[in-house]
Parts: structure tokens; C-alpha cells; sequence
């Protein structure tokens, strides 16, 4: 162990390295994902040689439970079926999810490392991205394009039309594309979190930070404005609810258990939800294309019906309206309807090979695979299959009671706190209804999995710095040498 022992005293190598890879990471140069795969895993090993002396006294169990829904996610996005003839991408992806959570606990070990360094090289990679998207896009589309073309939208590319005011010049691939907004503005969203430490942070007392996370703020703010895209200010509500008490009303514990108890109703309602969509699409020959016509289940003609019973039932025309009667769930139907296909139990089947299905087997696989459904969590039945979701649920309840502990007990300063549980929370708001699974405007074949976006890599990294530790940080102190034997080479110095 003497080998590992020399990496004992490197934490700047360490630091130095973590920040890099977060950085480039952040940016998404070129939007080649295997890049970061492979970088997180090097880094990853490093931090490992680095760190694996300094979770002594760690509450493992601890430490794994808040893993494991991680570990099992990754493990159905990473070898689905959807992607399954990319194996070495797929393997460094399973790598790299995990150890891009396991970088965020072990960023903590290292003494000089502090949340600011982090929060501030990310913000500053992603407003690089954006300010270089932003000018492209005022020279190419002009100023609030987006309101002065709103009675005159559409335009024609190779004989297909298009709508400009959805659409907007991004850095990808190193060359500008013309990709949805829904997909842009998300790093807009997470810009904009920065702005709330300005709640905590006081301009006369600490003038440059202040400075620093207001730039980095009005960077994502400006890039809305100036579409403008107004929408995307109502997933930053939660984060600044979140940020308002937390610097101006002090909870109880009876306010605390009150919150407690109103997210877990709301998580509880969104899981029957889900579960009471998944019967309904399954089980109705409209949206699950296997079913025989008359092979109806009794739920989904329960709520079917309800579209001709207004005057009878009021309640069934409800549930109709909420499950088959608006355009939000159409998409979400489908997908969902054909999951399932047997053989997209993990993750929907790779169609590009016509010939291993029945023609129409064929075309009702690839109308659901380019379905945009907008829901990050019904793109994972793509990705990974039902079951994708299943731990997707599990990690956002452990993460939530992990953040709580973090909000609670970590010595972080406050606007540290706020920003990272922001980004966290907005970003995974954001794709919970602006998910956009196909970005590229004049390329629509091109699938974007949210597991396989460097952006999501970033927010599990952040994640990972939420875990509270129970082990003492070991402090990386080198050995002074003796103070009589200094002085000897001092005079031996001077005799020659």
C-alpha cells in the first residue's frame, strides 16, 4: 500500500482535476457523451486512490442505502434495450453515473474544497455555454423573436414546417444547431438559481461573491428576457418558496412535520396517478396497439366512457378528461400503451432493424419511440423500461430525506445550501414537464436520453454533495521535520 500511500498529500491534483472534469462536463463540449463517461470514470479511480483512507468511521449502511436506487437506476438505462447495440458506451455510462454521484461524497473529504469553489466553476461553464449560444441566436433570430414572430411562425426547411418562435441557435457538436427551446432554456433555469444567494449573501460584507453569483444569475435571466420565454419562471418558484423561508421564517418541527406529511400526499398522488395512467394506456387498444379490439380492461372503459357521459357522470367525464381527453396524456398514452410490448419490458426494443418485426409491430414501436412525451419519467420507460421508474421513485424519496438531513446539519453556508438544492430541485421540475427527447430541430431521429445528458452527470454530482457524512474529515497535514535537525541544515547551508 506504500503506492497509494504517496497520493495521500495530492488533494490540489484532486481538487484540481474534479473541477476540471465538472467543468468541461458543464459545458457540454462538442455534446459527445462517451467524452465524459471516460473523464468521470479517470477521475472517479483517482479520487478513489485519493480518498479510501478517509471514510474510516463512515456509516456504510447509510452511505449504501443512499446509493442503491442510483446503482439500480443505471443499471437499467445503462443496458436497456433501446441502446443496446452500443456496448462500451453503454458500460462507461453505468460507470459514470455512479461515480459522478460517488464524486460528490468524496468531494467532501477533502478539506480545501468548498461548495463555492464548485457551484462557481459550474456556473461560470454553463454561462460561457449559454452567452456564446445567446449571441448566436440575437445575430441570427434578433431580439425577442420569440413575441415578434408569434403571429407568424412557421417557416419551411426542405419542404417541412417548422415553428421559429420554438426553436433557437445552441452550441452542439462544436458548430450551432437549431435546437428547441424547451431544451436551451434548461440551462437558463440553473443559471438563474444562482441569482437567490443574493438573499444570503451581503454586498458590503462579502462584495466579489456577491458580484460573481449576480453575473452568473443575469446571465440565465437575460437569455430568458430576451426570447422571451416567461413559462420557464414557473419552475423557480419552488426554488424561491424554498429560499424565502429558509432566510426569513424560522419552522418548528410541527411546521417541519406539516411539510413533511403535504410532499409526501403530493408524491403518494403522483405515483397513483402514474400507476392509475400505466392501467389505463395498458389496457385500452388505443394506446396499446397488441390489445385486441374487444380486450378492453374494465379501468380504461371506466374512463373511456366518461367522454359521452357529462350530463350522467360527472366524475367519469373528469377521469376521462384527465387521462385520455387533453393533449398532454396522448403522448404519455402511448408511450406507456407500449411498454407493454414484451419486449420492451427493459427499455423499448432498438427498431432500426425492420426486419426483425412484423410491419406493423414495426411502425407502432417506432410511432412510440418518437413520441416526445415532456416527462423525463416516461422517457426512462424508453430508456430503461417500467421498472426505470420504479427506482427513479426511490431515489427521489431518499434524496429528499437526505436533503433535508443536508439542509439541517451541513456546515455549508447558507446561499451554498440554497444554490445546490436549487439547481437539484429546478432542474428536475423543469424536465418533469419541458423534457424535450428530440432537441435538434432539423435532425428529428436524433433521441436524446435524459440518463446520457451531461447536464443530468452534473445534478447527480450534486446530489452526491448532498450526503451528509458521519465519518470526521481526515485532514491532509504534512510532517514537519524536526526543528533541531532544520536548523543543522540551516547551518550547513551557511558553512558552505
Amino acid at each position: 500500500m506504500k503506492f497509494l500511500d504517496k497520493f495521500k498529500n495530492q488533494d490540489a491534483l484532486a481538487i484540481f482535476l474534479i473541477l476540471e472534469c465538472l467543468a468541461i462536463c458543464s459545458f457540454a463540449l462538442g455534446g459527445i457523451n462517451y467524452i465524459f463517461y471516460a473523464l468521470g470514470i479517470v477521475v472517479g479511480v483517482m479520487t478513489i486512490l485519493f480518498t479510501y483512507n478517509r471514510f474510516k468511521g463512515e456509516n456504510f449502511k447509510s452511505l449504501i442505502l443512499f446509493m442503491l436506487p442510483m446503482f439500480g437506476l443505471s443499471i437499467l438505462v445503462s443496458f436497456g434495450t433501446l441502446f443496446s447495440p452500443h456496448i462500451v458506451e453503454n458500460i462507461l455510462l453505468f460507470l459514470a453515473i455512479n461515480i459522478f454521484m460517488f464524486l460528490g461524497i468524496a468531494s467532501r473529504k477533502f478539506e480545501n474544497f468548498k461548495p463555492d469553489i464548485i457551484l462557481i466553476v459550474i456556473g461560470a461553464a454553463i454561462a460561457l455555454l449559454l452567452l456564446i449560444s445567446m449571441f448566436a441566436t440575437w445575430i441570427e433570430y434578433g431580439l425577442f423573436y420569440v413575441a415578434r414572430f408569434k403571429n407568424t411562425p412557421i417557416y419551411y426547411y426542405k419542404a417541412a414546417t417548422f415553428d421559429v418562435t420554438k426553436e433557437g441557435l445552441f452550441l452542439v457538436g462544436f458548430k450551432f444547431k437549431e435546437v428547441s427551446l424547451d431544451y436551451s432554456v434548461a440551462f437558463a433555469v440553473i443559471l438563474c438559481c444562482y441569482l437567490l444567494a443574493l438573499i444570503f449573501i451581503s454586498p458590503e460584507e462579502n462584495k466579489r461573491k456577491f458580484i460573481i453569483y449576480a453575473a452568473l444569475g443575469s446571465i440565465g435571466l437575460i437569455y430568458i428576457l430576451t426570447l422571451p420565454y416567461f413559462k420557464a419562471f414557473i419552475f423557480l418558484v419552488p426554488a424561491l418558496a424554498i429560499a424565502l423561508i429558509y432566510r426569513f421564517i424560522k419552522l418548528s418541527d410541527k411546521h417541519n412535520d406539516i411539510i413533511n406529511y403535504v410532499l409526501l400526499g403530493i408524491t403518494a398522488l403522483a405515483i397513483i396517478f402514474f400507476l392509475l395512467a400505466f392501467l389505463n394506456a395498458t389496457g385500452n387498444p388505443e394506446f396499446n396497439p397488441y390489445l385486441k379490439e374487444d380486450a378492453i380492461s374494465s379501468l380504461s372503459k371506466y374512463i373511456a366512457d366518461g367522454g359521452d357521459t357529462l350530463k350522467d357522470n360527472g366524475f367519469r367525464f373528469l377521469l376521462y378528461r384527465i387521462f385520455n381527453g387533453n393533449r398532454i396524456m396522448d403522448p404519455i398514452n402511448h408511450v406507456l400503451g407500449n411498454s407493454s410490448y414484451k419486449q420492451n419490458f427493459f427499455g423499448f426494443t432498438n427498431i432500426f432493424d425492420e426486419t426483425k418485426f412484423y410491419y406493423d409491430d414495426f411502425k407502432e414501436l417506432q410511432k412510440a419511440l418518437f413520441t416526445n412525451s415532456k416527462m423525463f419519467e416516461i422517457e426512462l420507460v424508453k430508456e430503461g423500461g417500467i421498472l426505470a421508474v420504479l427506482f427513479m421513485v426511490f431515489l427521489i424519496v431518499s434524496s429528499y430525506a437526505m436533503i433535508r438531513k443536508y439542509m439541517k446539519s451541513s456546515k455549508d453556508e447558507k446561499h451554498e445550501k440554497i444554490v445546490l438544492v436549487s439547481i437539484i430541485l429546478s432542474y428536475v421540475f423543469f424536465k418533469t414537464f419541458e423534457n424535450d427527447s428530440f432537441p435538434i430541430i432539423h435532425e428529428p431521429d436524433n433521441y436524446y436520453a435524459f440518463m446520457r445528458n451531461p447536464l443530468t452527470l452534473v445534478v447527480i454530482f450534486l446530489l452526491g454533495m448532498t450526503f451528509v457524512s458521519s465519518a470526521p474529515l481526515v485532514k491532509n497535514v504534512k510532517k514537519e521535520p524536526a526543528k533541531e535537525k532544520v536548523e543543522e541544515s540551516h547551518e550547513e547551508e551557511l558553512s558552505i
